[in-house]
């Protein structure tokens, strides 16, 4: 039952019935549930602080605290950071990522996100995006031409939560050996799949083929040489199922070239700023990313003008917008250095069992804000397999 409740906890503050606040429950109920293993985890801290494993994670976490401390100390932002709560919104993500870091939690966490992707199948069949009507967004479909007019938002305020969710189901039941039976797996694929079509993001479908491409080389590599460097859910049947789904694409490519390009529409022009130079030498500058170009660019004006301090770590927003890219947005709200403080912190954790899982979330938060909110749905999960992936593949 605790896992069930955790993983609905994890779950609720992504739909648009409960906000993120909602996470503060894993704190009661973690300190109940878990008391005597945070007890062991305290003791073996003391007995030896300066352990390899602790300096190379509670350490560097707690260097980055007192960076962003000082950060804002330096622009007069300490107030404000305070009023946010990032002092305290991390160590929550980190220490509600150890409770959820549990097979059970995650299946549980699938099935609701399976049932979150019935309700989008169904909103698109009736012709709406969503059943909630008061959201903002709400509107029914004109037709079916467009896969990008269509995105239903199942139980969630938009379509990117949805298809953030369907792509964490798919790093799960790729790069997470959850013991599910083979007949569960293919089913998870097939709904999971249907849910990244109907929300049609365009940075998890990148995310998604990348993902795949690189479990059927982790397959072949693992099955040929008998290696086991890369952990990833060796099941024949789920790589016989992504082989002919990916045929499928292969073979209606002109289709899904055209919906990717939203039917052929024409970027906006950037000014010939510092910004746009460098997008423009990265190969993207005529690229139409749904308004990131000139958001992006304006990142980069940023930082280019604040590198080291960046915006003393208060958040960096464009005309009140989010830069849709969680290494540019780090970088510029908090700085060169603490950005550098971080990535280390990531770098030092990864290893066979987690570089997969997370290194598909690092990919979709090149083009989305995913994690790096202090606290969220997808910053929990990211630190839950980056730090605590022994304690998902050894729970029963």
């Amino acid at each position: 039952m605790i896992k069930f409740l955790l993983a609905l906890i994890l779950f609720l503050p992504t739909t648009c019935i409960t906000g993120s606040y909602v996470y503060v429950l894993f704190v009661p109920i973690g300190l109940f549930f878990y008391k005597n293993e945070l007890m062991n985890a305290i003791s073996d801290f003391y007995e030896n602080p300066f352990r390899k494993e602790y300096l190379l994670s509670f350490w560097i976490i707690v260097l980055l605290l007192i960076g962003i401390g000082v950060n804002s100390l330096i622009g007069s932002n300490f107030i404000h950071l305070i009023k946010r709560g990032t002092l305290l919104l991390i160590p929550l993500t980190i220490l509600s990522a150890y409770f959820i870091s549990d097979q059970k939690v995650y299946r549980f966490l699938l099935i609701f996100i399976v049932v979150e992707v019935c309700v989008g199948i169904l909103e698109y069949v009736i012709g709406v995006n969503t059943f909630f009507s008061s959201l903002p967004k709400h509107h029914v479909f004109n037709n079916y031409v467009s896969l990008y007019k269509t995105r239903v938002f199942g139980l969630s305020a938009n379509s990117t939560y949805l298809a953030q969710k369907c792509l964490i189901g798919i790093l799960l039941l790729y790069f997470v050996d959850l013991n599910l039976k083979t007949r569960h797996v293919i089913g998870l694929f097939l709904f999971l799949m249907t849910g990244v079509i109907l929300t049609f993001g365009r940075t998890v479908v990148v995310s998604v083929l990348v993902c795949f491409g690189f479990y059927f080389l982790t397959y072949l590599y693992n099955h040929f040489r008998d290696l086991k460097h890369l952990k990833i859910n060796i099941n024949k049947s789920l790589l016989i199922s992504s082989i002919l789904f990916s045929m499928v694409i292969l073979s209606t490519f002109s289709f899904w070239s055209n919906q990717f390009n939203r039917m052929g529409l024409r970027p906006h022009e950037n000014k010939n700023t510092q910004g746009a130079k460098v997008l423009e030498a990265s190969g993207i500058g005529k690229v139409e990313m749904a308004g990131r170009r000139e958001l992006w660019g304006k990142a980069i004006d940023f930082i280019f003008e604040n590198p080291v301090y960046g915006n003393h770590s208060q958040r960096f927003l464009v005309n009140n917008k989010h830069v849709h890219n969680s290494f540019l947005e780090y970088l510029s709200t908090h700085g060169l250095i603490l950005l550098i403080v971080i990535l280390a912190f990531i770098i030092f954790n990864l290893n066979g069992f987690n570089i997969a899982f997370c290194g598909g979330i690092m990919l979709y938060s090149l083009g989305q804000f995913g994690i790096f909110w202090d606290i969220s749905f997808l910053d929990i999960i990211f630190m839950s397999i980056l730090l605590f992936s022994a304690r998902v593949t050894n729970s029963n």
